[in-house]
């Protein structure tokens, strides 16, 4: 169980230090979070491949079937190990599932979206509806000339990493644009809101 637990643990430091990089994205802590859970889709029902239970697994390989026999005053029945085992693992592995609000994929794929845009129909179609919320039907022909203007420039597509491709964005955009209100308008956050 303390080598399941250092595997857990593991998992949980490597997911805190992808979400705290700066310039974090949601995009990123999702990718992140969904890492995680396959890594615990992995684990539930063997041992994590190169982890702390695995190495572990001549020695205790007696120890995961056995019941307890030493009586403890907060347990009244006897466990399995491989029972208690499988219940650590989903309860890690539904934690982090529902880390997120759901009320945010809305967020997170308008953002990806954004990104991945390759033409100017795509950055368009992908950012019209969040356009109109925020500065209604109006601007709509004016925020197009602008996203012509980058594509015509060669501005965009943007290169990189997804926090590369929105923070080329945010440099290419002139202040007080409707393009740049836009791209300020995704969150590039602090994450320890999410994960508390």
């Amino acid at each position: 169980m303390t080598a399941l637990m250092m595997d857990l643990l593991r998992l949980f430091k490597k997911l805190q230090k992808d979400c705290h990089k700066s310039l974090t994205t949601l995009c990123d802590i999702e990718a992140a979070k969904a890492c995680a859970v396959a890594s615990l889709s992995l684990m539930e029902f063997s041992p994590f491949r190169g982890g702390k239970e695995n190495q572990n697994t001549d020695t205790d390989a007696v120890g995961d079937t056995e019941r307890r026999q030493v009586h403890n005053s907060l347990v009244t029945s006897h466990l399995n190990l491989t029972s208690v085992r499988i219940e650590i693992v989903r309860s890690a592995k539904e934690y982090l599932s529902q880390r997120l609000d759901k009320d945010q994929d809305d967020i997170v794929k308008g953002l990806q979206m954004f990104l991945d845009a390759t033409t100017t129909q795509q950055m368009i179609d992908a950012t019209r509806a969040r356009v109109t919320g925020l500065f209604g039907t109006d601007c709509i022909t004016q925020y197009c000339d602008e996203i012509i203007g980058h594509f015509v420039s060669g501005k965009l597509p943007a290169p990189d990493t997804t926090t590369g491709k929105l923070f080329h964005m945010l440099k290419i955009s002139v202040p007080g644009t409707i393009f740049c209100q836009v791209g300020r308008s995704f969150p590039v956050t602090n994450t320890s809101q999410y994960w508390s």
